[in-house]
């Protein structure tokens, strides 16, 4: 006799089925994923190419200011002070005085627009086998000026478009080629200061003329002399 109630039968999931579900899950995971990432990358290299544009636009007040000059990648007697260029930066009102930081701050880590959110690495071994903290590491800066361009004026430019003024930064590989232990430092070359192809194996570039370019690779790679191309030799008749 029935008591008003009736037993609906239990719906159970075999363990086929839920692996089945499992598997689909996975599939639809392994096809999001790459998406996502390639979103998530875009995205940090747009906001490095801003940084960039800003770091530029900084530069060229520099050069206005001081007749025409571009600013030096390379101070030596502000070594011990962050990014060589990034405390005359700071000295002359063009960056905010809390840019140039160290370790006791914040970690070292560079900030605003010193600092690109592809760059994930917080240590970086020296030629002593000792690691060192961002602010050692990259001097206050994940940029760095084309050495090349140091006392010249902007009248000099021969070719604006196809040199090369600022870019991502990375290790300095002394007198090799080949990276090895040795600190990055606020300036980039072929031969010693290598540029960071952080942006999935490419690298962001600012010209002379200020736009800005993704690269694969760079001209004259671990070459010496590296001023053998126009990229890097605002004087330079040699296309590359």
């Amino acid at each position: 006799m029935k008591n008003g109630f009736e037993r609906r039968p239990a719906v159970i999931f075999t363990l086929i089925e839920l692996l089945v579900v499992i598997a689909i899950i996975a599939i639809l995971a392994a096809m999001l994923l790459p998406a996502l990432q390639q979103a998530r990358n875009k995205a940090q290299s747009t906001k490095c190419i801003n940084n960039l544009k800003e770091v530029v636009r900084l530069a060229g007040t520099y050069a206005d200011t001081y007749n025409g000059f571009y600013p030096k990648s390379g101070y030596p007697d502000k070594w011990y002070y962050g990014a060589y260029w990034v405390p005359v930066f700071v000295n002359i009102k063009l960056l905010p005085s809390d840019t140039v930081i160290n370790s006791s701050t914040n970690g070292g880590i560079p900030r605003g627009i010193l600092n690109c959110p592809a760059e994930q690495r917080k240590k970086v071994v020296s030629t002593t086998g000792a690691t060192e903290v961002h602010w050692n590491a990259f001097k206050g800066t994940h940029y760095g000026f084309n050495s090349y361009n140091n006392g010249y004026k902007n009248s000099a430019a021969r070719r604006p478009a196809s040199t090369c003024w600022a870019g991502d930064s990375w290790y300095w590989a002394g007198y090799s080629s080949v990276a090895g232990g040795y600190l990055p430092k606020g300036s980039i070359r072929a031969m010693y200061y290598f540029p960071g192809e952080r942006h999935n194996e490419r690298w962001n570039a600012a010209y002379l003329d200020s736009h800005i370019a993704s690269l694969k690779g760079y001209p004259a790679k671990g070459a010496y002399p590296d001023k053998i191309t126009v990229f890097w030799d605002l004087n330079s008749q040699v296309s590359w």
